[in-house]
């Protein structure tokens, strides 16, 4: 499995190198060493292929199922280690999430569930706080801003649905690190209440750190644009 996880990687590292102009970062003094849960807005289908930029864990991701009946793609995503997500068995996810994080890796996800919507995000599942909390496992809040000038939208059909997606093209990525939300000592089972108002609060900070990339993003545009011409006197 660890040839067929380099690969992908390898393939993530020359996508964001052939076809974007590489990751702007900041805030990698947060990222905690041992098993972790990186969780991340989800702006275009390509973003999460900068995190093996940035982590230097071996990285397990949690994607929609259809993505791992697509050919090629999805033969090396299974060959990889990494997991599906299918519609109405949450058990068999969180159980092989469980053991991978036990095995060393970290596990990537998008709490969302689908691409964010445009200008926001979407309220997160609960699943990634469920996981934390029955494991041990600190989760680790990343923003991902894409500028829009940046992004493809490619319409296709597969499976027999029409399906949409935003790309990367050009430009930089923008992430935005927090510091690690660390479970409870003892990480006990708490209440749907309790899990909802943790997965809010961790949002948010994702949320913030999102705010942060973009200003990071608009600042760099600013500085690139050529001074105004001074004006001729009369």
């Amino acid at each position: 499995m660890n040839g067929w996880h380099s690969l992908v990687e390898a393939l993530a590292y020359g996508y964001t190198s052939l076809l974007t102009r590489g990751v702007r970062s900041a805030g990698l003094e947060h990222i905690p060493p041992g098993p972790k849960i990186i969780i991340a807005n989800h702006p275009d289908v390509t973003a999460v292929a900068a995190l093996p930029r940035l982590f230097p864990d071996r990285l397990c991701y949690l994607a929609q199922a259809d993505l791992f009946d697509l050919p090629v793609v999805g033969r090396l995503l299974r060959r990889a280690g990494h997991i599906p997500v299918v519609r109405g068995q949450p058990a068999q996810t969180f159980a092989l999430a469980a053991e991978r994080l036990a095995q060393g890796y970290a596990i990537a996800l998008c709490p969302e569930g689908r691409i964010s919507p445009p200008g926001g995000l979407a309220r997160a599942h609960t699943g990634a706080v469920r996981l934390s909390l029955a494991t041990g496992a600190p989760l680790v809040p990343v923003g991902v801003y894409v500028p829009p000038e940046h992004m493809l939208t490619l319409k296709y059909t597969f499976g027999g649905r029409q399906r949409v997606g935003n790309y990367q093209v050009g430009g930089h990525c923008y992430l935005h690190i927090g510091p690690a939300w660390c479970p409870p000592a003892g990480h006990a089972p708490a209440t749907a209440l309790e899990v909802r108002r943790a997965t809010d609060l961790v949002w948010a900070r994702v949320a913030g750190l999102v705010q942060q990339a973009r200003a990071a993003a608009e600042a760099e545009q600013t500085q690139r644009l050529p001074a105004p011409a001074a004006s001729a006197r009369a």
